[in-house]
């Protein structure tokens, strides 16, 4: 059986909300490729769990093919609930 691709944008399941799914208590992270879509990962959670964390991050890693890379012009990275991460010191 071949495996399916699933291809939501993050826009639209932002938007949508998961009101019918039941959370658990803590933070699960999602490394994402594509910064416009959501994870499959996620999906197979929900898949198999039928659940989902309170908190919910998806982590996007660009690496640079330089010893050292400059400290990004967009500054610290907004969080969806106002928080902020800074990851140059």
């Amino acid at each position: 059986m071949a495996r399916q691709k699933i291809d939501v944008s993050m826009a639209d399941f932002l938007q949508a909300g998961m009101f019918n799914v039941t959370r658990v208590p803590g933070t699960a992270v999602y490394l994402t490729s594509d910064t416009e879509l959501v994870p499959s990962a996620l999906f197979h959670t929900l898949k198999h769990f039928k659940v989902m964390h309170e908190q919910i991050g998806f982590l996007h890693i660009v690496t640079e093919d330089v010893p050292c890379a400059p400290v990004s012009p967009m500054g610290p990275v907004p969080c969806q609930r106002g928080r902020q991460v800074c990851l140059d010191g």
